[in-house]
């Protein structure tokens, strides 16, 4: 089966160039107008060129449903009898069509659910009764009828954590289905929780999201949405929309063709990634990041974890944080630090910025400022209802 690449890129669609992929391989092609326009939306593993890749691409990957989406793929096929297992890539894409993260679509398409006034214009979204579903999915008892809208609702968004795909309005009182912005309603994530998560893990999320503003760290905004079933449900507004139309986005793990479910990173390549992309200007970003994520043992912080937008004019850089999430994950960092995925010293996120140009004042500044807003932590974590936040202190 061979699938159509697009890039609708800013509200302007282009040709990206053909997969062909099933159970025995896979093959890319760029089109030859795409290679003649010149953008580059993966310019390290795919860069432009007029010959065939062998494999599925990197940044054609980062539109694959991670652990949630495949979840709810593997259940539905399940009720027809079918084994997801065995369900082409390329089948998988054509089903996401234009529903995926940042611009990319594939075709054939699958019906947009958003153009219907039944379904997006007239249904506000119970947030308690969708994780009502979520967790009959997880039970392994959801009916054909609930698969299929948590299918709709989810927009094949990536993660392991069951989630929604929505538009919200500004006062934060109505939630619809829908995935382009409208007058009063912008495209959100809203998160639910996993069975073995704490009841209080989408507060915990959100306290967190507002200590990595107070920080300094680029944050969407970000929302706790009421529950009756506990502290509430955490929402972030989505980046990749905009009101001049979609953002392309690729991940560290598409841009450089690695395994996120494996540590193959180092804070080292993803400052190099970070420089060579979007120049000098990110790179304290992403200092304060890696700092941040060792602060708040985020051992999650994989290659999927970090990305990079890339407006109509092919200018790249890094996009906000997101997915900060203390005690998640294994014994150590996924990303290491100059190869130390545990309780790294203060020295060598000092080190790292001045490996990469950085002045040692300004290293140090990036790091304190991150050390100033813990202050305040313990007080902001009982304001959102956490009930029993995680200690967190400069590393020394």
């Amino acid at each position: 089966m061979r699938t159509r690449v697009l890039l609708n890129l800013e509200g302007k669609h282009r040709f990206v160039g053909l997969l062909s992929a099933d159970r025995m391989g896979a093959l890319f092609q760029y089109a030859p107008e795409f290679v003649a326009d010149g953008l580059e939306v993966s310019p390290l593993s795919c860069p432009l060129r007029a010959s065939v890749f062998r494999g599925i691409p990197g940044f054609v990957s980062d539109s694959l449903p991670d652990g949630w989406g495949n979840l709810l793929l593997s259940r539905r096929h399940a009720c027809e009898d079918r084994r997801f297992a065995e369900m082409a890539v390329s089948a998988r894409l054509a089903g996401i069509g234009n529903q995926g993260v940042g611009a990319l679509e594939f075709e054939p398409e699958t019906s947009n659910p958003e153009e219907s006034c039944r379904h997006d214009s007239c249904n506000c979204i119970d947030l308690d009764a969708v994780a009502d579903g979520i967790r009959s999915v997880q039970a392994d008892e959801a009916t054909h009828t609930e698969l299929d809208e948590l299918i709709r609702l989810s927009g094949y968004a990536g993660g392991a954590h069951p989630k929604i795909v929505c538009l919200v309005s500004d006062d934060k009182r109505l939630v619809k289905p829908g995935k382009a912005p409208r007058p009063n309603g912008a495209p959100w994530i809203i998160k639910f929780s996993n069975l073995t998560d704490p009841e209080d893990s989408g507060a915990l999320e959100y306290a967190v999201s507002l200590l990595a503003k107070s920080a300094g760290i680029d944050m969407p905004e970000t929302h706790l949405f009421e529950s009756s079933k506990g502290a509430g449900w955490f929402g972030i507004r989505r980046f990749d929309r905009t009101s001049s139309g979609k953002v392309h986005m690729a991940t560290a793990a598409g841009l450089l063709h690695c395994d996120f479910r494996q540590p193959c990173l180092d804070y080292q390549t993803l400052m190099a990634l970070t420089q060579h992309l979007s120049g000098a200007g990110d790179l304290e970003q992403m200092l304060k990041r890696a700092y941040f994520n060792f602060v708040i043992d985020n051992r999650d912080d994989h290659a999927k974890n970090f990305s990079f937008l890339m407006d109509g004019k092919g200018r790249w850089r890094l996009s906000p944080a997101y997915d900060l999430i203390p005690n998640i994950g294994g014994f150590e960092h996924m990303t290491a630090l100059s190869g130390v995925g545990k309780s790294p010293a203060r020295t060598l996120f000092v080190r790292l910025g001045e490996d990469f140009g950085m002045t040692l004042r300004k290293a140090q500044a990036a790091l304190e400022e991150v050390d100033d807003s813990l202050d305040q932590w313990l007080q902001l974590a009982k304001n959102c209802g956490v009930k029993a936040p995680p200690v967190f202190e400069p590393i020394r």
